[in-house]
């Protein structure tokens, strides 16, 4: 897999130049409702792009930065998205230990398209929510709750 760097060839602002690809824009996404136990997911995801109609593919082996569209220069990649095509991220992730038996909401902020998650055989999701989320740019959240004591996974998005 590559390593992430920004595309080069684009202005980039002071913000840009000083960017954590480790965690960019590390902090709570809406001040006005912080909680004490939060987990930002931003950074650096594995991705690839199939034919808009292919299953979920078994390799990912390029890198971006979330949560910077592909089509961006801050991404890494800075390459279109073709109608015929689908954007696949994929991400390991380690839910905290005190976070048993706790109900868990992912956020997903600008999502574009068709947006079906996986999510781990240690997870299931609160039934009330659909599968998917469809749109340009829809905002959504999964309410999941935790079975067992010790989880870690991999999260994959679609788009």
């Amino acid at each position: 897999m590559t390593a992430w760097k920004p595309v080069e060839g684009h202005i980039m602002t002071e913000w840009a130049a000083a960017l954590d690809p480790a965690c960019p824009l590390p902090e709570y996404p809406r001040p006005q409702m912080v909680r004490e136990d939060w987990q930002n997911l931003n950074g650096i995801w594995e991705y690839c792009t199939t034919d808009k109609d292919a299953d979920q593919p078994g390799a990912y082996d390029r890198s971006i930065l979330v949560p910077y569209a592909v089509e961006s220069a801050l991404s890494g990649v800075k390459q279109p998205l073709l109608p015929d095509q689908r954007l696949w991220y994929r991400r390991p992730f380690r839910i905290p230990d005190g976070w048993s038996g706790k109900r868990i909401l992912l956020h997903f902020e600008a999502v574009a398209w068709e947006s079906p998650e996986q999510m781990p055989a240690d997870f299931k999701r609160k039934k009330s929510h659909k599968k998917t989320a469809n749109g340009t740019f829809s905002c959504f959240a999964r309410a999941i709750f935790r079975r067992h004591s010790h989880c870690h996974g991999r999260l994959i998005i679609s788009r």
